[in-house]
């Protein structure tokens, strides 16, 4: 089974290098690394093409000009003819036998989808296991495969959407359309690709390091931008997909994700007032699956009542909008009085 592993390149110079070796060691042969230097203005080309001309039956340079992470992702999607594919961002790396597990996993499971754990490294080295989902909603078995129609499928819409250690069928992603030029890409990858899987499976062992708290990924960005990317991303998945009650439960999740991100980016009252009225509209496009959405916040219960009810107001399409404002007046003089945002 031969696997393209595709590596999105864009200002990651310092990176690359320890990236791309742990690629060309992989203890699996039936893969490619396609490099795809997305435009990057320093001296990641070189670095490609020396990797080029050393691994020359593994490692393929793709150039093209800046489109962004999706435009990366959907290039390469429609160029390969590999059964599977693997993304590994440039900044990360991954351990040698991540493929090698990966495919086993598949083989012996016959799994449309095998995600895996993985290690948080920080600038120093040090590493910490992430287990890479949320255990409050349910627990997910190492090496069991799981089936849409389990119930505990559902568990894996609390994964982390990240590309860490994530082995796709490329045909289940071929009609996938990425906005360009924005972050987030990666969620709409992984929550396409889970609402068309027939099943998936989890291995527990760390496959993948993470590099956490690099100065500019979308963890640490503040520009108001970073509300529009999420938006555009979301607003595209709505778009291409429906899934079960459990997915919409997760995009009104990541609605109040939206919220509270809103009061780290920079930018004065009316900034914020604007994003604000930008992430209502995505609000309004879950009120139609409001039913779905309030028996899963009622059957995972992390809430407290008084926030359950807060968030059956703004589900119902005759409070929604009063409940939505009201609720972003009491986090703005929250924020006010804790000295966050100013007047």
């Amino acid at each position: 089974m031969k696997v393209s592993i595709i590596v999105p390149i864009y200002n990651v110079y310092k990176y690359l290098e320890k990236c791309l070796d742990s690629l060309v060691d992989q203890d699996y042969d039936d893969y490619e690394v396609l490099a795809i230097d997305d435009g990057s203005p320093y001296g990641e080309r070189a670095i490609i093409e020396k990797y080029v001309r050393e691994y020359p039956t593994i490692v393929k340079g793709i150039y093209k000009e800046n489109g962004g992470y999706g435009s990366v992702l959907e290039m390469a999607i429609a160029k390969t003819d590999s059964d599977y594919i693997l993304i590994c961002d440039p900044d990360d790396y991954i351990a040698k036998d991540a493929l090698s597990k990966l495919v086993a996993c598949q083989k012996e499971l016959g799994a449309t989808i095998v995600v895996g754990a993985k290690y948080h490294i920080d600038e120093k080295g040090d590493t910490e296991y992430d287990k890479s989902f949320n255990a409050a909603y349910g627990d997910i078995v190492s090496d069991h495969l799981y089936r849409r129609q389990d119930p505990d499928f559902a568990n894996f819409y609390f994964f982390e959407p990240s590309p860490h250690a994530k082995l796709y069928p490329t045909a289940l992603l071929k009609d996938l359309k990425f906005p360009k030029k924005v972050s987030y890409t990666d969620n709409l990858l992984y929550f396409y690709a889970l609402n068309k899987a027939d099943s998936i499976a989890y291995i527990k062992e760390p496959l993948a390091y993470y590099l956490i708290e690099r100065q500019g990924n979308t963890h640490t960005d503040v520009k108001p931008k970073v509300i529009d990317d999420m938006l555009v991303v979301f607003n595209s998945l709505l778009d291409q997909t429906k899934g079960d009650d459990i997915f919409y439960f997760r995009m009104f999740e990541t609605f109040y994700t939206m919220i509270y991100r809103i009061d780290t980016i920079s930018g004065d009252h009316s900034v914020k007032k604007e994003k604000y009225t930008m992430v209502y509209a995505f609000l309004k496009r879950l009120l139609p699956y409001s039913a779905a959405i309030n028996k899963c916040i009622d059957h995972y219960g992390l809430d407290s009542e008084v926030v359950r009810d807060q968030k059956r107001k703004l589900l119902d399409a005759e409070s929604s909008e009063t409940a939505y404002w009201r609720l972003i007046r009491r986090r703005t003089l929250k924020l006010r009085i804790k000295g966050m945002i100013g007047k």
